[in-house]
């Protein structure tokens, strides 16, 4: 198997910039547990993500996370009681800060790259793969499809950044559901459901570098201006992962959320973010 190319330079350096937020919130890194710092639109895309996996599939169920990051979905998934639950990241910063954020789950985390997990084939009944793939260069995507299926009893869930066609921006490579359903089925394993987050008309408001937020202020300013408002009301986060700058910024992003998020209902989506649930291969049903 081919050796990936390294992650860790993006990954410590988002590590390394939560501990600062979380340093800037008041707690160190021996205060265990934290809680993650979002914004109004990481707490709604969450409890969105959160409903469309059903976590409660993981009861009684051997569990492991690859790419786990600090831990976020594997303490969702520890309230539903799994038999078993592993988290990996080849990053070893957020190793360490998910060992802080899970104090007191009863997880074992490990540092290990997606190419070379270190379990025996058919360890667990459901792999969680999130947000990973995406930044696989295409010559290296088979074979960690074929790590993430061996170590796969049952079910493999995906969630990741897609698109009608190959593409690249950002960093990422946005793939077609259909290239990810053929790669699988080379291992065996075949897609049983796709689903699609409906945030896209919030995540274009609240997230990404390429925000309408300069129509929203020229419209507004000169108002709140009159009316007397801080400037920062005008100001709110330029990124999904970014805290607001100010206390009414956030209070600005939840009140436009509001409004938002019916238009995410009425405008199902079709790509961005996906989960995609494949089912190994059992010998009297494809």
């Amino acid at each position: 198997m081919k050796k990936l190319p390294a992650r860790l330079p993006s990954l410590a350096d988002a590590a390394a910039g939560l501990k600062r937020r979380i340093s800037q919130l008041g707690a160190s890194p021996g205060e265990a547990p934290f809680e993650l710092p979002q914004t109004p639109f990481d707490k709604y895309y969450r409890k969105k993500l959160l409903n469309k996996l059903d976590l409660r599939l993981v009861n009684e169920k051997s569990v492991l996370e690859v790419g786990c990051g600090a831990g976020d979905l594997l303490r969702a998934a520890a309230t539903f009681q799994p038999k078993e639950l592993y988290g990996v990241d080849q990053s070893a910063e957020a190793i360490e800060l998910a060992r802080q954020y899970l104090k007191g789950v009863d997880v074992d985390l490990d540092v290990a790259p997606v190419s070379a997990l270190p379990f025996p084939g058919q360890s667990f009944d459901m792999v969680f793969v999130m947000f990973e793939l995406q930044y696989i260069p295409g010559h290296d995507l088979l074979p960690v499809i074929e790590e993430v299926c061996r170590v796969a009893r049952q079910w493999v869930v995906l969630i990741e950044e897609t698109a009608g066609k190959v593409q690249m921006g950002n960093g990422l490579i946005y793939r077609p559901v259909e290239l990810y359903k053929a790669a699988f089925k080379t291992q065996k394993f075949h897609l049983r459901q796709t689903d699609y987050l409906d945030v896209a008309f919030s995540r274009s408001l609240f997230s990404g570098s390429n925000q309408p937020w300069q129509w929203l202020r020229w419209i507004f300013s000169p108002l709140l201006y009159l009316l007397g408002f801080p400037s920062s009301w005008m100001k709110p986060p330029f990124s999904g992962g970014e805290l607001p700058p100010s206390k009414p910024a956030g209070q600005l992003q939840k009140l436009f959320l509001s409004l938002s998020s019916g238009f995410d209902d009425i405008l199902p989506a079709s790509k961005g973010i996906t989960i995609m649930r494949f089912e190994r291969e059992k010998l009297f049903r494809r």
